[in-house]
């Protein structure tokens, strides 16, 4: 007899692997790509840790002007013990092979962007349903409050970037 395994959809933030695997493979072969995905992502933007792990350490290489590939990124991450914890070269190799090309890097770092609003809409929303739930009587300072977080979320959209 089978068990019925369901997903909470709402439990799982909104996200996509094969996107952030694809900008990380495109910063790993092309040095155009890592300029473009810095313009537009931030380390946070990334879903998943060790990825944000590999953009930052793909980030420190780019602001120090050296060459950057999967032996220097490997480099970066070895000296913060964090090499075995993202998988390793076997994990870099592989996300250079995931990627189909480079030249796409603008059109994935956008679905990596799309989603980390979305989760931060979530946080946002959560709290302001939060600070609507304590009981507060002043209405108008609520909704400031709303707006003002709506706000920080929509400038860091506009602003992206490191």
């Amino acid at each position: 007899m089978e068990a019925n395994i369901t997903v909470d959809t709402f439990s799982i933030p909104p996200h996509s692997i094969e996107a952030e695997m694809a900008v990380l493979g495109s910063m790993l072969v092309e040095k155009e790509a890592v300029d473009r995905a810095l313009e537009l992502l931030k380390p946070s933007d990334f879903h998943d840790i060790n990825h944000e792990r590999i953009f930052r350490a793909l980030h420190e290489l780019s602001v120090a002007n050296t060459v950057i590939d999967i032996v220097t990124v490997a480099e970066v991450l070895r000296g913060k013990d964090q090499l075995v914890v993202i998988g390793g070269g076997e994990y870099l190799t592989q996300l250079i092979n995931q990627v189909p090309t480079a030249a796409h890097v603008d059109y994935y770092a956008g679905i990596v962007k799309n989603k980390a609003l979305i989760r931060n809409l979530i946080i946002v929303g959560s709290r302001i349903v939060g600070n609507a739930r304590k009981g507060e009587d002043d209405a108008k300072a609520l909704i400031d409050e709303a707006e003002g977080l709506v706000y920080a979320l929509n400038q860091d959209e506009i602003t992206g970037g490191l």
